[in-house]
């Protein structure tokens, strides 16, 4: 797969009020590929928001490079990054501008003067299952539909790359699972996704690779399966795993599982492997 995505030695620093330089990011080495599900975890202060920054081009790094299909952010302008990057806010009415749901698809298209703009709006609401409220306020609508609208102006510039920062961040259960269906939709429109995620179940749900942000640096990279075999590197990263996650490791079962219903699927196997054990051994009364 090819590379999206290019850190090298990538740190981000800024100037404390009391004139401090503060170093939030030091040397990132990250390759990004085109495909991946990403997840960026670790504790508040690690680094996650600044990187999806670096990457989104909303900040530019202080020493090394980042590059976006080859490409420098620190030479590139906002506008040209945009059309290959979308970060959608962790808060969605952060995003709203207009006064209804089609205006906010179509904005980006229209400024632009994308020549198939009205088109493209019509099929992002389509995808997104929003065309119901494509004349309603995206301020009055719920927690889930408003998740949508901000999934929908992101996709709308077709861009190569979308940054989600903590996206399942004050949903409910309906809706987290109803945002998991929406990711997989979202997949048919962009090749690659990066979320920022406190939520150790989406990680195990949703992503095919695994970053670990600690003190600005990165302390693992792979899969989830990689990651969560790592108590070490859990409890030092500060991750709070799931209950699922928790109990697999009580049972001594690696790798996790996520779910109840493979959890208690590799219970019931390993109980019936063991009756089966047992009962072999008894001696057969001829």
């Amino acid at each position: 797969h090819s590379t999206v995505v290019q850190l090298n030695q990538a740190a981000l620093r800024y100037r404390t009020i009391r004139k401090v330089d503060h170093e939030v990011l030091r040397g990132i080495d990250l390759s990004l590929h085109e495909g991946e599900r990403i997840a960026l975890v670790g504790n508040n202060g690690a680094g996650k928001s600044s990187l999806l920054k670096l990457i989104a081009g909303i900040a530019k790094p202080s020493s090394g490079s980042v590059e976006i299909m080859g490409q420098s952010t620190a030479l590139s302008s906002m506008e040209q990054i945009s059309s290959k990057v979308a970060y959608v806010f962790q808060n969605p009415e952060d995003m709203f501008i207009e006064d209804s749901v089609y205006k906010e698809v179509a904005y980006g298209l229209t400024s632009r003067h994308y020549p198939e703009a009205e088109d493209r709006a019509n099929r992002m609401l389509a995808h997104f299952r929003l065309e119901p409220f494509r004349e309603r306020d995206a301020r009055l609508l719920s927690g889930g539909q408003q998740r949508r609208v901000s999934l929908a102006i992101g996709s709308a510039m077709m861009p190569h790359l979308i940054l989600l920062d903590e996206p399942t961040a004050n949903l409910d259960l309906a809706t987290r699972e109803e945002l998991l269906g929406t990711l997989k939709e979202l997949e048919q429109q962009v090749r690659t996704v990066i979320i920022a995620t406190h939520d150790m179940q989406l990680v195990h749900q949703w992503a095919t690779r695994v970053i670990v942000l600690h003190h600005g640096m990165v302390a693992g990279d792979g899969s989830a399966a990689d990651i969560f075999a790592d108590p070490a590197l859990i409890h030092r990263a500060g991750l709070a795993p799931t209950q699922m996650m928790d109990l697999s490791a009580r049972l001594g079962i690696n790798p996790p599982y996520s779910s109840p219903t493979g959890l208690a699927q590799h219970v019931y196997a390993m109980m019936t492997e063991q009756e089966g054990r047992h009962d072999a051994a008894r001696p057969q009364l001829v």
